[in-house]
């Protein structure tokens, strides 16, 4: 999503990586948008606003495990201005009936 140049010249920055993942993510290219966030969650581990939204990248993905374990990871690093909470609200609508899909 953002310029290639761009994203090469800040590929180690952990907000650019989040930013590209959420803006693929809403863009519904769910593939790119994970790995984005991925990259944005090894760069700085300690961020809750990439944990969670790599956790509703994979309920979408239907990475149910791993989703759940990057909401947990969110959790507990807690969030003071909200976001996570707003990220994580959005997931039960992936997550209901995941089950039933085989």
């Amino acid at each position: 999503m953002l310029g290639k140049s761009l994203l090469a010249s800040f590929a180690g920055n952990w907000e650019v990586q989040y930013l590209n993942g959420v803006l693929e993510t809403k863009c519904g290219k769910l593939r790119q948008g994970r790995r984005h966030l991925e990259q944005s969650v090894n760069l700085n581990p300690s961020s809750a606003a990439s944990h969670a939204a790599l956790a509703l990248v994979l309920a979408q993905l239907k990475d149910l495990p791993e989703a759940k374990e990057q909401m947990q990871k969110a959790l507990a690093l807690g969030d003071s201005s909200g976001e996570v909470k707003r990220t994580l609200s959005k997931l039960p609508q992936y997550l209901d009936g995941a089950g039933s899909e085989h």
